[in-house]
């Protein structure tokens, strides 16, 4: 397929290894592959592509949208929708519900991340998760009183970025832990990472940038911009590392960053270049990988830049996947063979 405009400067070449390093086995993808999401889809809150899916997320137009407005839908590569849920139908006591985010697994399994408050005002945080094969809901459970802000699918479990809403009250205490892992039932198997641990607030936004996250199905790593903190750890939760990341590499600024993970767990982002970017004209982004010291350094050695209409939206295979908000395209951009970290 042809490639145009913008992602055409994300093309990149393949870059040498250290000796004794062995490439990472490569997922075939369609170089610059490129689908524009159908009518119903073109102006998402949010886009992700996660586990070979389109996640798409629409909340609807109003200011405090009603639940039945809160819309998640999956489609394929090929931009066909799979499943479309309206998750505020599928809790019926709900008066209102806040979408938080929403993921695939790679078992076909669809979950999204819900904060409901019912008609006496009780406010709770919910997990709903639905079948992609069959189309239908599966269960619905609580995860009170953790709250979620990121959550990843595995065949077997759900793992959850977030707090304890207990203890998040008009005088905040530190003693909780911010990585959750459910059972597909409800259980809470596993917990780590002490709030106590971090500087500042590691779970708050800084400027552009929101906790993210990520996986390459196997690997998963949270991401705390806000601290200057990056997490990894594997399936089982046991093998846990923590990476300080520079607030600074080069001309890189993490501030206004989207990051994903490549199978052998490379961390690679769109960044935002350190520069005199305003609210009314953002510093271009380039795309850089984190390594093992903590820094980011551009990708390809050069410095293609992106405007604020492109996004990350995931990766797929051995490819990140672009988001061109402007035209509603989803474009496949093969990576280099790196060093798995």
């Amino acid at each position: 397929m042809r490639i145009t405009g913008v992602m055409a400067m994300f093309l990149v070449g393949a870059l040498p290894l250290p000796a004794g390093t062995p490439a990472q086995a490569a997922t075939p993808v369609d170089a610059g592959r490129s689908v524009t999401l159908p009518p119903a889809h073109t102006h998402p809150a949010e886009v992700a592509v996660v586990a070979g899916h389109v996640v798409v997320i629409q909340r609807g137009a109003s200011r405090i949208p009603a639940p039945t407005e809160l819309r998640v839908a999956v489609l394929d590569r090929d931009g066909q929708e799979l499943l479309g849920v309206t998750p505020g139908v599928d809790v019926p006591d709900a008066t209102a519900l806040s979408l938080r985010a929403a993921t695939v697994g790679p078992g076909g399994l669809l979950v999204v991340n819900v904060v409901v408050r019912d008609a006496s005002g009780r406010r709770g945080s919910a997990i709903l998760a639905y079948d992609l094969q069959r189309k239908k809901l599966l269960r619905t459970f609580r995860t009170d009183p953790v709250a979620c802000l990121q959550i990843a699918a595995t065949t077997d479990s759900i793992w959850c970025l977030g707090v304890d809403s207990d203890k998040m009250g008009p005088e905040p205490r530190r003693d909780f832990d911010l990585v959750y892992r459910f059972s597909l039932t409800g259980e809470l198997q596993r917990h780590f990472a002490p709030c106590a641990g971090f500087a500042g607030e590691p779970i708050a936004p800084t400027g552009r940038t929101e906790p993210q996250l990520v996986t390459d199905g196997s690997r998963f790593a949270a991401w705390l911009p806000a601290s200057g903190a990056l997490l990894r750890w594997d399936a089982d939760g046991t093998d846990v590392r923590r990476l300080e990341v520079f607030a600074r590499a080069g001309d890189e600024d993490p501030a206004g960053d989207e990051l994903v993970m490549l199978p052998g767990g490379r961390i690679v982002g769109l960044v935002a270049a350190s520069g005199d970017g305003t609210a009314a004209s953002p510093a271009p982004r380039r795309l850089v990988e984190l390594g093992a010291d903590g820094r980011f350094t551009p990708l390809d050695g050069a410095t293609p830049e992106a405007g604020p209409a492109i996004s990350l939206a995931g990766a797929d295979g051995d490819a990140i996947v672009l988001f061109d908000r402007g035209s509603a395209t989803l474009t496949w951009v093969p990576v280099p063979a790196g060093r798995p970290q």
